[in-house]
């Protein structure tokens, strides 16, 4: 059997996509929009249930607004208000309730705010304070406490601090050895025995990958690109970075981590790009929503949200399988892309196959091929320079890259720019 692997262009329609829709790309899903677009957004899941905490759309543009989702009926409400407007906060539950820290009114005021939600109640009350109000901070909820990262302020600089707050008795105890550099914007994830910490700026992108081990930060393989305002999150055996941004653009570009190898693969993309998004997870999936977006489709602050459900198995079996394919998979990075891309193709143990590569344009005339030959199972990467097949550049826009052939199919969309 052939397995032909073409790249299509396509009209932006795709993005166009309904809110209750189940469109899935590359196991990415579209999902209904939150009420106002913003970026900066707190989330957090509880009982069942996905939260979407304030944001903002710049200067004098922040919001106390809190949207509540039903996975099931597919629906956002809007519940009660944060006691403070914020942006760029961080959210954790714990105990049947969410905590939200810190975060900023403007660039200029921070928030050295905690506000507990009781969902019996409906209610938000100030709990706590922090040391030092800052944004850009992440929480996440380990071993019984919230640990609360990082961050930044106007006024005190990049912070280091990592502060344990006990949502029983509601106040911080002994805080934890800071973490070097100091950072904002970065993104962490906790299992059961785990805290990862990736990417932030301080005075500049990171990409570090720093993790608790019993006593000490320790960075470990760094990602493949630094990435500020991005999500995370630990799904089984693989930590997933995704989204954030460059310097220069937000990405919509994904990387996983396999704590096996201490390696890092490409990902699949997400629908949209998005620079601080709020993320969360439940019931093994990720969810991103709102953010700030790029290119024509998704740009600005964004209202959209979307969810990783692919594949369908357990999450311990999710990140097997994404040790080891049992389906051909396709990759592409980076995503959008101005002088090359870097298709990748993974094919299963025991599948051995001729591979050709088309580039077709949008009416379906083929404007570049190459017979890759008979190649076997493990991860193989051809570059293509946007190029057709007699040299001449391309024009910019949405490319559908698509793989057929073994148990199953892939389809992804990458973006040329020039």
């Amino acid at each position: 059997m052939k397995t032909t692997i073409v790249i299509t262009a396509l009209v932006l329609i795709f993005l166009a996509i309904s809110p209750h829709s189940n469109n899935c790309i590359a196991g990415w899903q579209g999902l209904p929009p939150i009420s106002v677009p913003r970026a900066g957004i707190a989330a957090a899941a509880l009982d069942g249930e996905i939260y979407a905490i304030g944001g903002g759309q710049g200067p004098g543009f922040t919001y106390d607004l809190v949207e509540r989702y039903n996975p099931v009926l597919e629906q956002w409400t809007t519940i009660t208000p944060l006691n403070h407007a914020r942006a760029f906060a961080a959210a954790a539950s714990a105990n049947g309730r969410i905590f939200v820290f810190g975060g900023r009114l403007d660039p200029s005021t921070p928030i050295g705010t905690v506000e507990m939600y009781d969902p019996e109640l409906e209610t938000w009350e100030d709990v706590a304070e922090l040391t030092v109000p800052r944004e850009g901070l992440a929480a996440v909820y380990f071993q019984d406490e919230i640990w609360v990262i990082g961050g930044h302020s106007a006024t005190a600089g990049y912070s280091g601090d990592v502060d344990a707050f006990d949502p029983a008795n509601l106040t911080f105890s002994q805080p934890y050895p800071s973490i070097n550099p100091m950072r904002a914007g970065h993104a962490a994830a906790a299992s059961e025995d785990e805290i990862r910490i990736l990417g932030g700026v301080y005075f500049g992108l990171l990409n570090l990958n720093t993790t608790w081990n019993d006593s000490i930060w320790v960075n470990e393989t760094p990602l493949t690109i630094p990435r500020r305002s991005l999500g995370a999150v630990i799904l089984g055996d693989s930590l997933i970075a995704f989204g954030g941004d460059n310097g220069e653009n937000p990405l919509n570009t994904a990387e996983c981590f396999r704590f096996s190898t201490s390696e890092w693969t490409p990902f699949d993309s997400m629908l949209f790009h998005r620079q601080a998004p709020g993320v969360t997870t439940f019931n093994g999936e990720i969810y991103a929503i709102g953010g700030y977006g790029v290119t024509t489709c998704d740009y600005g602050y964004l209202s959209s949200m979307e969810k990783y459900t692919s594949p369908l198995v357990p999450v311990d079996d999710r990140a097997r399988n994404i040790i080891q394919p049992v389906q051909f998979r396709l990759t592409c990075y980076p995503n959008p892309f101005n002088s090359r891309v870097t298709i990748g193709v993974e094919i299963p143990p025991g599948i051995a196959e001729p591979i050709d590569i088309s580039v077709n344009n949008i009416i379906g005339q083929t404007v570049f091929s190459y017979s890759y030959g008979l190649i076997g199972p493990g991860a193989h990467t051809f570059n293509w320079n946007g190029t057709s097949q007699e040299g001449v550049s391309l024009p910019s826009g949405i490319y559908w890259v698509s793989i057929n052939g073994g148990s199953g199919g892939n389809i992804h969309p990458i973006v040329l720019i020039k």
